[in-house]
């Protein structure tokens, strides 16, 4: 069983007072994993407003549940459990929550349900079977807590950031002309797993020529040339959290515009991450990164906001764009991602992953950011 992170439970409790939440119920994987410590498959996790934590899963998981989270208690069911005190006859999960719910609380209680994780059909059911229950929408008591690392997310985060690094420097090393972008794709993500990585995202980004002028180019079989731009954005868990790099490089001389807009890009990124500090709202970030790429008249080129959150999920809030007014807090761990798309030419992106602080901000990622020819 894993040591408990009490900062983001005492956190998830002062934010369920505030909307006079009794117990908070949570089924995504990120969320389980968030009250639990590991994801649980198959199964709900609660928090009660005095601490109490707990899973309720299917009898096939209740063993590894009770290895690997830090809650009080594991309960399964099963339609064949005979008396049990954490074992629940019934035949589903659903079947089972009010069951558990009367051990837990009075049938008052006021329960809080992400709506955002749980489909129509299953809020219809949930509501249903909780009928005598107050339920209310905790969306904002999950995004309001998870928005704030605690000192161990970060120690986590460093580590799936220092992965993701390690996979975007070895597919640098592997460019040469000839060789595919889904070869390239192939064996960072090989590699990144070989170094701990827990989950490569979806799709890695290896975008080439002008495909770099694609924002979300995913990896093809077009073979590298002399004179382009590689750009790299790479995503790989550790532990449940994101880290999420991109590097712009070109194999020979490109053409000279984009070695001028590559500066102008490093030039936004690093205004960027020189203004972010405690207090600041995420606009001010943006707004501060467009400017600069708009003084060099490259502005209809920069086409998405400046960054984003990020940790159980790849992208979380605030954005960093023109309409967040959400304000910085220390604790915060956001990515700073100016581009400039230039169709049919190519394009250049740059991306660290920062941590708020009181007087300013540290950057995690640690790799080279300056102009690179191989």
């Amino acid at each position: 069983m894993k040591h408990r992170d009490e900062f983001r439970l005492k956190n998830l409790i002062a934010n369920m007072e505030k909307k006079d939440i009794d117990i908070l119920i949570v089924s995504s994987p990120q969320n389980i994993r968030y009250i639990a410590g590991e994801p649980v498959d198959y199964a709900m996790a609660y928090i009660t407003k005095e601490g109490s934590t707990g899973v309720l899963c299917s009898i096939l998981e209740k063993e590894r549940a009770s290895d690997v989270t830090w809650v009080d208690t594991v309960y399964s069911y099963n339609p064949y459990s005979k008396t049990d005190r954490d074992v629940i006859k019934a035949r589903s999960i659903y079947q089972a929550l009010p069951i558990l719910m009367h051990k837990l609380t009075g049938e008052k209680a006021v329960i809080g349900i992400p709506f955002s994780e749980v489909t129509h059909k299953s809020y219809t059911v949930i509501r249903r079977k909780l009928r005598g229950y107050k339920i209310v929408n905790a969306d904002d008591v999950i995004t309001d807590s998870r928005i704030i690392k605690s000192k161990w997310e970060q120690d986590i985060m460093r580590k799936s950031i220092e992965i993701t690094e390690s996979g975007v420097s070895y597919a640098i090393e592997l460019i040469s002309e000839g060789i595919t972008e889904s070869e390239l794709a192939v064996e960072a993500e090989y590699y990144m797993k070989k170094k701990g990585a827990e989950k490569i995202y979806e799709f890695l980004i290896v975008a080439s020529g002008e495909r770099s002028a694609l924002p979300h180019g995913r990896a093809t079989d077009k073979k590298i040339r002399k004179g382009e731009a590689i750009t790299l954005d790479f995503v790989a868990s550790y532990n449940g959290y994101y880290g999420d790099i991109t590097r712009t490089v070109f194999l020979g001389t490109p053409d000279k515009e984009l070695i001028k807009i590559y500066k102008i890009v490093l030039e936004a990124l690093e205004n960027a991450i020189s203004t972010v500090k405690e207090g600041i709202p995420a606009l001010e970030v943006d707004k501060v990164a467009r400017k600069i790429i708009n003084k060099y008249r490259y502005g209809k080129y920069f086409i998405h906001s400046t960054g984003h959150g990020i940790g159980l999920n790849v992208h979380e809030p605030p954005r960093l764009s023109k309409t967040d007014k959400t304000v910085l807090r220390a604790g915060m761990v956001l990515t700073v991602e100016p581009g400039i798309y230039i169709p049919n030419k190519g394009g250049v992106r740059i991306e660290e992953d920062i941590l708020v602080t009181k007087s300013g901000c540290e950057v995690l990622s640690n790799s080279n950011r300056s102009l690179v020819f191989l």
